[in-house]
């Protein structure tokens, strides 16, 4: 969700109008976020094992571990994904560029084909 809204601009453009201690404080908040809807993602649909069942020390730090491993897991595929999606958009370039060339070679033909 948050590579939505990052790719969309609409997470970055509120930091515009802060800097300094509140942008690190949007930063934080932002990046918790994105934890949490990372936490929930793999605790719910992806992977449900690893969590604590007791309140014991032991079975809440190996929880803790678990949930930090799946975390860098989706945070690995969500980065791959985007990267993807970026360099998709980079391969997409030559279309355009050569449909613009397309379109001045028509012009110049246009030109002086044309009588203008």
């Amino acid at each position: 969700m948050l590579a939505v809204l990052r790719y969309l601009g609409v997470e970055e453009a509120r930091a515009f109008e802060h800097s300094g201690p509140y942008l690190a404080l949007l930063k934080w908040g932002s990046e918790l976020k994105q934890l949490i809807l990372f936490t929930i993602l793999a605790n719910v649909f992806l992977a449900p094992w690893g969590l604590a069942s007791t309140q014991r020390a032991g079975a809440v730090g190996l929880a803790i571990v678990a949930l930090l491993a799946k975390a860098c897991a989706v945070g690995c595929v969500v980065a791959v994904i985007d990267n993807s999606f970026a360099k998709l958009r980079l391969f997409k370039i030559t279309e355009f560029v050569s449909g613009a060339f397309l379109l001045a070679v028509l012009g110049v033909f246009m030109l002086y084909l044309g009588g203008g």
